[in-house]
């Protein structure tokens, strides 16, 4: 009579674990990596327009200690008093409030000067450009 023979352990894991595995990297992946946002509003034309859809890097500031810039652009949440800080939703009859993300371009650093001037803002004795584009955004937004 034949002896049976058990496949590997291993074999048994992937072909059972497989889904929880990719189930924790993805999840991973988006809690510390990379996120989704959608732009609401005009405030950064003619770089983003109300609609598009951003993919976020995520990573913590001390592996860049050079970031920001002058010129990035910088996604947060407002801070919990501002009255711009929070949106209302409805669906179902149910009602939520979330703190949504804002996204602004840096104009200056620690020790710029900065001066509001009629038709527009000096940094450090140079005019700012008024329609600033961003190259890495447009390669994101696959433009």
């Amino acid at each position: 009579m034949p002896a049976t023979v058990s496949p590997p352990r291993l074999h048994q894991f992937w072909a059972v674990g497989w889904p929880y595995l990719l189930t924790a990297l993805l999840g991973l992946v988006l809690a510390y990596g990379v996120s989704l946002a959608r732009v609401s509003g005009d405030s950064m034309r003619p770089t983003l327009q109300s609609g598009n859809l951003l993919l976020l890097q995520k990573y913590p500031r001390w592996l860049d200690p050079d970031f920001p810039q002058r010129g990035d652009l910088v996604v947060f949440r407002g801070p919990p008093g501002s009255p711009y800080s929070y949106a209302d939703h409805q669906w179902l009859g149910l009602e939520w409030r979330t703190r949504p993300a804002h996204i602004k371009r840096v104009l200056a650093t620690a020790g710029d000067r900065v001066e509001a001037r009629k038709g527009g803002v000096v940094v450090n004795g140079q005019a700012w450009p008024k329609a600033t584009r961003c190259p890495a955004m447009w390669t994101i937004l696959g433009r």
